[in-house]
């Protein structure tokens, strides 16, 4: 029998795209990134494909955050990327990153 856990969503897990993306702030902008993190967390996470979106910060590396995302498919990740306050943000890497940012996606196996 194949028994659905309180955990799974009604998306296939073949489908289900994890995002990890790590960002590096410039020397002394650290808060103002913190700041602009922070910002995309509300509206990242009332998008439609969006099933968890987290920021973190490093308890190591000052300045050092990382975001962990969950997205229904990789459609509504691209669709993510195209918003508004995500391209704002991108417009003010170089005022802000140290380096451009570490970006990785995964699917889920199990």
């Amino acid at each position: 029998m194949n028994q659905r856990t309180n955990c799974e969503r009604s998306a296939s897990f073949n489908e289900l795209i994890d995002l990890v993306a790590v960002l590096k702030a410039k020397a002394g902008k650290e808060g103002e990134l913190r700041q602009a993190l922070l910002d995309l967390v509300g509206p990242s996470r009332s998008e439609s494909g969006c099933l968890q979106y987290d920021l973190h910060v490093s308890t190591d590396k000052p300045g050092e955050f990382l975001f962990f995302e969950k997205w229904v498919d990789r459609a509504a990740l691209d669709a993510h990327a195209q918003k508004p306050y995500l391209q704002a943000l991108g417009s003010r890497r170089e005022e802000l990153l140290a380096e451009a940012p570490e970006i990785r996606t995964y699917s889920r196996l199990t």
